[in-house]
């Protein structure tokens, strides 16, 4: 094979894997497709607990995570947090005091989670786009506050 036979099959697969992949890139939601979701199903919600999931050691964003979370929250939903419809923890997943808590709600890394107490049961949600926001407080927070405004009024998809 000679020298071009080489460079245009390198082009070629780069440009095979460019129109396989960068597509699925560019179509990541930057609002959960929950949110936006035209089939809704609904709950009554009693309340919400967010939890910030962390280890002992934290890196930058573990801190960043639930640092944003506890403003969010403390910003927007002053009310929600005076009635108890909405509460907010930090807590070690590494102490052995937390273990029934961890695995209630399935915890396996650091991680943003809510539990939502509706009339008829209690379920868990990970909130795993926050991570990609981290970057970007006013996104984060927007994105956060939109999501919690939807799971009180009971949307749950």
């Amino acid at each position: 094979m000679n020298k071009n036979h080489i460079y245009i099959s390198i082009v070629a697969i780069i440009a095979l894997l460019l129109i396989f992949f960068i597509p699925r890139y560019l179509s990541v939601s930057n609002t959960p497709e929950d949110i936006t979701s035209t089939n809704v199903s609904t709950e009554t919600v009693k309340n919400i607990e967010v939890i910030h999931f962390h280890g002992t050691a934290q890196c930058d964003s573990c801190i960043r995570v639930g640092d944003l979370a506890e403003e969010t929250i403390n910003e927007n939903f002053e009310n929600e947090i005076k009635s108890g419809k909405i509460t907010f923890k930090h807590i070690n997943a590494e102490l052995p005091e937390n273990a029934a808590i961890v695995e209630e709600y399935g915890v396996k890394s650091a991680s943003l989670w809510l539990g939502i107490n509706s009339t008829s049961r209690f379920r868990t949600e990970e909130i795993v786009q926050v991570w990609y926001k981290t970057d970007n407080p006013s996104e984060y927070k927007s994105y956060l506050t939109e999501l919690l405004k939807k799971r009180l009024n009971g949307e749950t998809k």
